[in-house]
């Protein structure tokens, strides 16, 4: 009979101790949701106690493991204290047995207790590589390139594959400098911008053509270089007149003043708009003075010549016509 009594009592006993009820099943309050140490907890229930909270897909949470009947962020304290109390060798020694249930039980829910750390987003906005063109860039802030191209290829990539990457537009460069902003989106939202300016060069012309004129006749060159040139003796100084074919060339003539008797070398030097340049050669032939004495008298007599010529052959026509006209007649 006695040790009837005895269960009875112990029964009673683990029926009244809190920490032998089962966890029950359902959601918890979102408003009673705390973190402890890296641990969700939340309330439900008529006496409020806590469970470990399970977070759903859609934003509700539902409890786990055995319930606790002490704020979880006060019980962490006291187990500190309590850790503590434990390094008392004395002390633990004379812990009763229905002490040592307990702590074993605490243990037992530690262990059901389901860590679910928060998930950390990503907050990396940095770029990993950068080609421009298929050229390598070196990463910073703000970097510079120079192209002749209306438009260029750019190649960006993220150092974290949950980051995103977005390039402006880089296919109508106007001649001068573009800015170009390269954003990286992090996965937490995170923004960083690299600014790129992309400097756009005009493409220079090598066009050296040119037209030469001198007495109002144009010259013609054969391989860059004029057939000669005869001018008077009375001429020193020639005008020489150059027109280019692009308007951005420029020309500079050398050795057209204080031309000397006989040959001369006058340099027509067209320089392009990409700063190459091309000799033209005009071969000019200054007559001598006594060259244009004779060269006149020559030409006097020719004149003479010619005259006369033309005279005795205009004479010698009307003899003919007249005779002819005789015979008629008869």
């Amino acid at each position: 009979m006695k040790k009837l009594f005895l269960s009875v009592i112990v029964i009673l006993a683990l029926l009244c101790n809190n920490n032998m009820v089962l966890a029950s099943s359902g959601r918890l309050r979102s408003n009673s949701i705390k973190n402890v140490n890296g641990v969700l907890y939340g309330q439900h229930g008529g006496d409020n106690h806590w469970h470990v909270a399970i977070k759903n897909s859609n934003g509700t949470y539902n409890a786990s493991g055995d319930p606790i009947y002490s704020d979880p962020s006060k019980s962490s304290q006291s187990t500190s204290s309590s850790s503590s109390s434990k390094n008392n060798g004395g002390n633990a020694n004379n812990n009763s047995s229905t002490n040592g249930k307990s702590s074993t039980n605490s243990d037992n829910n530690s262990r059901n207790v389901s860590t679910s750390p928060v998930e950390k987003l990503s907050n990396d906005t940095s770029l990993l590589s950068l080609k421009i063109d298929e050229q390598e860039i070196t990463l910073v802030d703000a970097m510079t390139y120079e192209t002749y191209n209306q438009k260029i290829t750019v190649e960006a990539i993220a150092r974290d594959s949950k980051s995103t990457v977005s390039v402006d537009d880089t296919k109508n460069l106007t001649i001068g400098e573009n800015k170009i902003i390269i954003k990286v989106t992090a996965e937490d939202k995170s923004v960083k911008n690299y600014e790129l300016t992309v400097i756009r060069k005009k493409v220079l012309s090598n066009n050296k053509n040119v037209k030469v004129i001198i007495n109002d006749k144009e010259v013609t060159f054969n391989n860059y270089e004029s057939d000669r040139i005869y001018i008077s003796n009375s001429i020193q100084n020639l005008d020489i007149q150059c027109v280019v074919e692009d308007a951005n060339a420029k020309v500079e003539i050398i050795n057209n003043k204080e031309l000397k008797e006989g040959e001369n070398k006058i340099t027509v030097t067209v320089i392009a708009e990409d700063e190459t340049k091309q000799d033209y050669i005009v071969n000019i032939y200054r007559y001598e003075e006594n060259e244009e004495t004779i060269s006149g008298i020559i030409g006097l007599v020719l004149l003479v010549v010619i005259g006369v010529g033309i005279y005795f052959i205009i004479k010698k026509i009307k003899k003919y016509f007249i005779k002819k006209s005789k015979k008629e007649d008869i």
